[in-house]
């Protein structure tokens, strides 16, 4: 088996890892820990698991099948938004490394990272608009701000692969490496957004 083929099944199999396994970041979103404002000092004591269904089961009972199947959907976007974000950094550096070295088979790892990694944007901004709800802003700014790049990612993954397409006929790769880059750069500041969302916004506090 060629070895790019085994780097794409790897990417898949480990793609389908993240999506199938529960973040426990955002575990914590939805019990509060990752606001900012969140005091562990001043917090309630923990309720029974029996008090926690009973809770579950009435907010269940006031949606609609739809709106439960909408809001489990969102509910995987913090784990699908790790292919795209990997995947388009691995298109990035494979691109670096054909640019310094001439070998073409930098040029194939390219190209299956980024038709997965926009496969992957595809399906996690729709995920994310399930997961935050459909408005056009949000009572936080920086969530608006996460909510709006992640869509035009989305959108700029069908300029990019437009302009990969357009280099198989042996045309200058200058502008596919412009567009990533821009893209790249987009999609590492709004996972880092997200991780503000999820954490707070002193996670990272030095």
């Amino acid at each position: 088996m060629d070895w790019t083929v085994r780097l794409v099944l790897v990417a898949l199999i480990g793609g389908l890892f993240l999506i199938l396994t529960p973040p426990q970041a955002y575990a914590q979103e939805s019990l509060g820990v990752g606001d900012a404002t969140y005091d562990a000092s001043s917090a309630a004591p923990a309720a029974s698991e029996a008090e926690i269904d009973s809770h579950t089961a009435t907010v269940d009972e006031t949606k609609t099948f739809f709106e439960r199947l909408i809001s489990w959907l969102g509910s995987f976007h913090p784990a699908v938004v790790h292919i795209p974000i990997g995947l388009f950094l691995a298109a990035l550096i494979a691109e670096a490394l054909l640019l310094a070295t001439g070998q073409p088979a930098y040029a194939a790892i390219v190209r299956y990272c980024l038709w997965i990694g926009a496969l992957g944007a595809f399906l996690a901004a729709p995920l994310g608009w399930f997961n935050a709800g459909f408005q056009l802003t949000d009572t936080k700014e920086f969530v608006t701000l996460h909510r709006w790049i992640g869509t035009t990612v989305a959108l700029w993954s069908v300029l990019l692969l437009f302009t990969l397409e357009a280099t198989k006929d042996g045309n200058s790769r200058t502008l596919l490496r412009v567009i990533l880059l821009i893209g790249v750069g987009l999609v590492s500041f709004n996972g880092l957004l997200g991780g503000l969302i999820v954490h707070g916004a002193d996670a990272h506090a030095f």
